[in-house]
């Protein structure tokens, strides 16, 4: 962390004046100079190149100054989070705002998290608007994180992303757009996430979203709880964004949680018959659902062959190879008569008709 925090919070007990080559020596958020590192040279002098012995020491020097920086992250974080549950740190700790945008990227699960829980409090407190580059900076870093592994984290950052909607500058939010706009389908289909919290948060957010992009059909089907027609309204809204979206939905057809996979392989279903006039696009869909033709959950196997069939249907192809397909649904269907409810519903029409 930088000095500026000692400055400011000489409060928060975190040890750093005490530890060689700490803070004095130390760049922003922690990271070494090089100029104060401490680091060897070779005895052609400072600043010469090292030799192999040099270069060898100079690399474990650096992980080990680069280790340091690492726990000295952690250590300004958990006092940063204990300095947090003060209402009266509030408007101290805003200018940190930025430079706690840019620790959401860090690769340290830990530090991401604590990250969120500092930057929840700040912007839940907070009644003036967010300055637009702060506010894109901080939809920057959290937009990757709405799909986080960890729940936590993801909780954290899908809340978070709301309130920098809501508290973004009139000005900034044209710039925002094109985020917002990005964040729909992963908050789509996280409302089906078997985490009712993280379900619950995608809802509230998604409708936080389309209402700042003034979607009003979108944002009625939300209110209305008429997510089925989502997908469908989100790429006619948006024809030309097809592809974008396609490519969205494709990590979401590997996720562990069933819901997940299902809500995507429908979208793809919907996507394949916007897609027809762009082969690579849907090629790519169909070799998609073939794979998910194989899914372990019998549900999703045929809505995947249910889908590949309607999509495949819409382009101009033989009729015998639709008939295969058909022969595919029967014997399918026929394989597989434990399927019920939802599957029943998803094979029966296109094995029929």
């Amino acid at each position: 962390m930088d000095g500026r925090l000692l400055r400011r919070f000489p409060d928060a007990s975190l040890g750093w004046g005490r530890r060689p080559g700490g803070l004095a020596s130390a760049g922003r958020w922690g990271h070494p100079r090089g100029a104060q590192a401490g680091l060897p040279w070779d005895r052609e002098g400072q600043g010469g190149r090292a030799g192999p012995a040099g270069a060898q020491s100079l690399a474990a020097a650096g992980e080990a100054q680069w280790a340091e920086a690492r726990e000295m992250h952690h250590l300004a974080l958990r006092g940063l989070v204990g300095l947090s549950r003060d209402p009266s740190m509030y408007k101290r700790m805003q200018s940190l705002t930025e430079s706690l945008a840019d620790l959401l990227r860090d690769a340290d699960e830990g530090i991401v998290q604590m990250t969120g829980v500092v930057l929840s409090a700040l912007l839940l407190h907070r009644d003036l608007a967010i300055p637009s580059p702060t506010a894109l900076r901080l939809a920057a870093a959290l937009w990757p994180l709405l799909d986080n592994d960890n729940h936590h984290v993801q909780l954290l950052c899908i809340r978070l992303f709301q309130e920098v909607m809501r508290l973004v500058e009139a000005k900034g939010k044209k710039h925002l757009k094109m985020l917002v706009s990005k964040s729909l389908l992963p908050l789509f289909f996280h409302c089906h996430n078997e985490n009712t919290r993280v379900a619950e948060a995608s809802r509230e957010t998604l409708l936080a979203a389309v209402s700042f992009l003034k979607s009003r059909d979108l944002e009625h089907l939300v209110m209305t709880d008429q997510m089925w027609r989502f997908g469908e309204c989100l790429l006619a809204e948006n024809r030309g964004r097809a592809a974008e979206h396609l490519r969205q939905a494709l990590p979401f057809l590997q996720s562990p949680q069933e819901p997940l996979r299902e809500a995507a392989v429908r979208f793809m279903g919907l996507a394949g018959r916007v897609l027809k006039e762009k082969q690579r696009e849907f090629q790519l869909m169909c070799r998609a659902l073939q794979d998910m033709a194989d899914d372990i959950s019998p549900a999703i196997s045929c809505l995947a062959h249910q889908a590949l069939y309607i999509s495949i249907a819409a382009q101009s192809v033989p009729s015998s190879r639709l008939q295969r397909m058909r022969d595919g649904f029967r014997r399918l269907w026929k394989s597989r008569p434990s399927l019920g409810g939802r599957g029943r519903l998803c094979c029966w029409s296109a094995v029929e008709n």
